[in-house]
């Protein structure tokens, strides 16, 4: 074998694992979805957020947050926790609906499951407020936060 077909072929063979790495990756992503927020501020030179996040990052940021933080949350969670993961669990058997909608003079709230994703709406005077949420980190959460809480 020459020396240019040996170099070929590590480079097709490094390219093939580059290409390959980035398949998954994606791949992760794509499973976990995407959280996006939107925020704009109504006043005179508010603040406008606009945040993508993949889906992904959660369960591997939960993993590395400090016991001592998630101890805190699983604290402020306790009554809901257990209903938390039945509930992401079984809205993905759920047709796509508005679950909850709220309209007053000041604002509007609406919380409705489209596809495999949560999503908050609030439109108010003082800001409008987009949150999309996958399921899947939903469910994520409500796993780790277990997890945690068994283990304490």
């Amino acid at each position: 074998m020459s020396k240019m077909r040996g170099i070929s072929t590590i480079g097709a063979s490094v390219l093939a694992v580059a290409m390959g790495t980035t398949a998954l990756a994606g791949g992760a992503a794509y499973r976990g979805g995407m959280i996006r927020v939107y925020v704009h501020e109504k006043r005179h030179g508010g603040d406008n957020v606009c945040l993508w996040v993949p889906g992904v990052v959660v369960p591997i940021a939960l993993r590395m947050a400090p016991k001592k933080e998630l101890g805190r949350a699983l604290k402020e969670a306790k009554d809901v926790l257990p209903a938390l993961g039945v509930v992401a669990r079984e809205l993905e058997n759920y047709p796509d609906t508005v679950l909850v909608e709220v309209v007053s003079p000041r604002e509007r709230v609406k919380i409705e499951k489209r596809g495999s994703s949560l999503i908050v709406d609030v439109d108010s005077s003082r800001e409008t407020v987009h949150v999309t949420l996958p399921l899947y980190v939903l469910q994520s959460v409500a796993e780790r936060l277990e997890a945690t809480r068994a283990t304490q």
